[in-house]
């Protein structure tokens, strides 16, 4: 018996996706979904769009029915690689929301890569983060004030 195929649907955008059951089922809140929904209905997706829920589907089919194991962190970083820093976040916001462990923990240890080592201007300019403090508040901070 083939493999019953699961219809989501994007609220934000009204955007319909199809995939099998066990790479739906790697997110707990669709898992849970699945069995409260009769077969054939879609199963509604709020707070994610339809480009970002493309994106955590490719995911979720690539590690369909896979274990754990050291590939999958080679094809993780790549995934990764092809997207900007804030679909990044994006992908983490929905993988959390979703309930999808894995996936959160991989963005987030994606995240901690991107900070690590880099001072606070760095960061500012990485994250596109304005500084609130006056010019007159930063020289005294770096001791460049006497």
């Amino acid at each position: 018996m083939a493999e019953q195929e699961i219809s989501l649907i994007t609220n934000k955008d009204n955007q319909e996706f199809r995939l099998k059951r066990s790479a739906a089922e790697q997110s707990k809140m669709v898992a849970n979904m699945i069995e409260d929904t009769p077969a054939g209905e879609h199963i509604p997706i709020q707070n994610v769009t339809g480009s970002i829920m493309a994106k955590v589907i490719e995911w979720m089919n690539y590690h369909a029915g896979k274990p754990e194991e050291d590939e999958a962190e080679d094809w993780n970083e790549d995934f990764l690689k092809q997207v900007p820093k804030d679909t990044i976040f994006e992908i983490m916001l929905a993988a959390n929301y979703l309930d999808i462990d894995a996936l959160v923990d991989f963005c987030a240890k994606t995240v901690a890569g991107m900070i690590k080592g880099k001072t606070t201007e760095e960061l500012r300019k990485l994250f596109d983060i304005k500084s609130d403090w006056t010019q007159e508040e930063e020289e005294k901070i770096h001791g460049k004030r006497s």
